[in-house]
């Protein structure tokens, strides 16, 4: 009796260790579609590489499956949320889209100390769950079924028949379906750009709808393009979209109906698109066709109304740049010493502007060219989003060192202020003023200290000018509107350097001027502190919510 008790208490023993080191399980359900690169990355690279740090169990769900995107739509009703395709569901969290794998790498490192189930199911739902096998033995083994069952209907003629007489009186029944022996075809204007962080998910919807109907024409538009800007404003006039929806994305249209942003899903279309089986409508393209002339009019005043505002004042404010006014001073005060007067000062003036403009002008067309073409690179989405970010914090942070140099201003510490120009680019750039100022040609030498003054001073009036074309990107569908807007951002630039000019031909000293700026230079420091607050926040919203 003791010897039972005691190799009993052992084996408790032994269990509870080993029961103790048992490493607490992450389970998950993901759902995929087999035309989703990120949705391959995710399980082919990524829960690999979990899988090695922690004990994690996972179902796969392939959407193009009825039965599996049923599941899903129920799925994220009991969460009360959709996300993008790859979607996972994990704890009490629901993530998807291009951000899937970090925030899934995120949580299971939360869960790996504790564990968790599955997503809770009611029983009707548990009742659906169609688990898909990954393993590759299994998918060999699906293939041989299938194969095997191929060579037995071959070789047993009658089961062949019997089989060939189901299928025919299925056929038959489907063809008196009314609904299936009309198949009215049904059209769809769906609009997506990329980067928009609900339209993936609209398009896997509407390709599950698509499969289940045959009859759904589904034609696409990029919103970022210029057609899908012009369609997408003539059918939101048409449809009586509220204005601040319109150009929104993703957007559908329906029937009589439009559903934009997290209302285009599957769970929402499909009422309109069974209401619309009977009978045959027109397509949206073709009805918004005769507003299309009128529709590019329209978005080209909105954008002007609340666009060319912003260019204008961020162009004036980087051209009273202290960076590019205390250059200039120092210009004006070589010509003096080499005893350039008049008409002289004039011309040196109007080609050194002309240089300054030319310059600033290639650097914009060059940056709007690269923001324009990473938008329209899809695997590029995320790169995108952290441009615009990115710029947009480091814009909050001009602006608060903008006001932290007003503050050193009031100090008279105004040598320590940070957004000036490093000294070892002062000094280059007054050794390119001296050293081309020697050339005989005085008009080829405003020029080239225009073109390298430039280039260098980038390194400060960049901060102005970068998150400026940040913003001005976002115009892609219109180009000449966003060269439009930088003609009108270099132009206002060169303003302050025209009548500095003007200045000094009708007698003004360089000291008058740097006493001038001085005295200004708190008030520089405020308003590039609201245009950067401005610019910044612009910038953040769109990256988080456009």
């Amino acid at each position: 009796m003791r010897k039972f008790l005691f190799f009993l208490l052992a084996g408790l023993l032994i269990f509870s260790i080993l029961k103790a080191t048992e490493q607490p399980v992450v389970r998950f359900y993901l759902f995929y579609s087999d035309d989703c690169d990120i949705c391959h990355d995710l399980m082919k690279y990524t829960i690999p590489d979990l899988e090695k740090k922690y004990n994690l169990e996972y179902q796969l769900f392939e959407i193009s499956d009825e039965e599996n995107m049923n599941l899903l739509i129920k799925l994220e009703d009991n969460y009360g949320q959709t996300a993008g395709i790859p979607e996972i569901f994990i704890g009490k969290y629901l993530i998807g889209g291009e951000e899937a794998a970090v925030k899934l790498e995120d949580l299971v490192r939360k869960y790996s100390e504790t564990g968790c189930e599955f997503p809770r199911l009611s029983s009707s739902q548990k009742s659906e769950v169609k688990k898909i096998q990954t393993e590759k033995k299994n998918q060999i083994d699906q293939k041989t079924q299938a194969a095997t069952a191929k060579t037995e209907k071959s070789k047993n003629p009658v089961s062949q028949k019997k089989t060939e007489n189901q299928q025919a009186v299925l056929s038959k029944e489907k063809d008196d379906n009314p609904v299936q022996k009309k198949k009215v075809p049904v059209y769809v204007a769906y609009f997506f750009k990329i980067g928009c962080k609900h339209c993936d998910r609209t398009f896997y919807d509407l390709k599950a709808l698509k499969q289940k109907y045959p009859q759904l024409v589904v034609r696409e538009f990029n919103i970022a393009d210029k057609e899908g800007m012009r369609l997408n404003e003539a059918l939101c006039e048409l449809y009586g979209v509220p204005e601040v929806k319109h150009q929104a994305s993703p957007m559908v249209f329906i029937g009589d109906k439009y559903f934009s942003g997290e209302e285009a899903r599957l769970k929402n279309m499909e009422p309109i698109i069974l209401e619309n089986l009977s009978s045959e409508t027109e397509a949206p393209w073709t009805k918004a066709a005769p507003l299309l002339e009128n529709s590019e009019k329209t978005i080209t005043e909105r954008f002007e109304s609340f666009g060319i505002f912003t260019i204008i004042v961020a162009g004036l404010i980087d051209g009273i740049n202290p960076c590019a006014f205390a250059t200039i001073i120092f210009l004006i005060s070589y010509l003096t010493l080499l005893g350039r007067k008049g008409k002289q000062v004039l011309i040196i003036g109007a080609v050194y502007t002309f240089a300054v403009f030319i310059t600033y002008f290639s650097v914009g067309i060059l940056g709007l060219s690269i923001l324009e073409y990473l938008q329209k690179l899809k695997f590029l989405t995320l790169l995108i989003k952290f441009i615009f970010l990115i710029t947009g914090i480091l814009v909050l942070i001009f602006a608060f060192y903008s006001l932290y140099d007003f503050y050193l201003f009031k100090k008279g510490k105004t040598s320590e202020m940070v957004l000036q120009l490093p000294t070892k680019i002062k000094q280059k750039i007054h050794k390119s003023i001296r050293e081309k100022s020697k050339i005989r040609n005085y008009v080829l030498a405003a020029f080239l200290i225009g073109f390298l003054v430039s280039l260098q001073e980038l390194f400060c009036t960049g901060q102005v000018y970068l998150p400026t074309l940040v913003y001005m990107s976002r115009l892609s569908g219109f180009r000449n509107l966003a060269y439009f807007y930088l003609v009108i951002y270099n132009l206002l630039f060169i303003v302050p350097l025209i009548i500095v000019f003007l200045l000094v031909y009708w007698g003004m000293s360089s000291q008058t001027l740097a006493k001038w700026m001085q005295k200004r230079l708190g008030t520089m420091k405020i308003l590039m502190a609201i245009i950067f607050l401005l610019l910044g926040i612009i910038l953040i919203v769109s990256a988080l919510f456009k």
